[in-house]
């Protein structure tokens, strides 16, 4: 096994004549959080979407603990745990009840599913509001019952895409905290974020896109002496939605 957690090599997406991904290459060390910066509709999203499988690539390689993703999408995507921009979360049902929802799709039994559920309920700071219908969260507790689906195979790569966008001030730290829990922990982290305030938070290493192409990468600090000033900061909190 490699050094590398994720590797992409020269990987490419088109819808058509339209090109939105070309000749994206990098590598993702295990333990380390890797962050895509740049601007909305960089090709962060689609990048991130290719690797745990939910778009094939048009070109190129994508390995996953030295698996190609193309050619086994289940064992690779068992590996990963994904937080997602879209919500997805069912609103007929209460906060237990979407991570038991969630835990079929891994095949757990009964008491395994419900052990998993009550540890990432902990983990992710939920237990007071476990019987809740989703209806009645807030944003903050919504992207951390988000996070704590992904979380439920007990993943050694999460990958997050823009994890703490639309949130105040304070349940951002939170988030914030969760994650950099995670990494201490070992988990590896992929995220997409243009939030520099984020990435300067959590990101050992990056790789900016423009236009669908990576346009630098390399340790964060490096990049920000040279970057800083193109890279979006967090939102004001009167831009925040609560």
């Amino acid at each position: 096994m490699t050094s590398a957690a994720v590797v992409l090599r020269e990987v490419g997406k088109s819808f058509g004549a339209k090109t939105v991904v070309a000749d994206v290459s990098f590598s993702v060390d295990r333990g380390e959080c890797f962050g895509l910066m740049g601007p909305n509709g960089a090709g962060k999203s689609t990048t991130l979407k290719m690797i745990y499988g939910f778009i094939h690539p048009s070109s190129g390689t994508i390995l996953v603990n030295d698996l190609d993703v193309t050619l086994a999408p289940r064992e690779t995507r068992s590996r990963l745990g994904i937080a997602p921009q879209e919500d997805l979360l069912d609103s007929d049902l209460d906060v237990s009840q979407n991570l038991l929802f969630h835990a079929r799709y891994h095949r757990f039994s009964a008491a395994e599913a419900r052990r998993r559920c009550l540890s990432v309920l902990r983990e992710t700071r939920l237990e007071e509001h476990a019987h809740d219908p989703v209806t009645h969260l807030s944003t903050g507790l919504r992207r951390r019952l988000i996070l704590a689906r992904a979380l439920l195979n007990d993943p050694a790569i999460v990958i997050l895409d823009e994890p703490t966008r639309g949130l105040d001030r304070e349940s951002r730290q939170q988030y914030l905290g969760a994650l950099q829990t995670l990494k201490a922990q070992g988990a590896t982290l992929l995220l997409a974020t243009h939030d520099l305030a984020e990435a300067e938070a959590l990101c050992d290493r990056a790789a900016i896109m423009e236009q669908g192409r990576v346009r630098v990468e390399g340790p964060l600090a490096q990049i920000l002496r040279t970057y800083r000033d193109e890279i979006p900061r967090a939102a004001t909190p009167e831009e925040v939605v609560c």
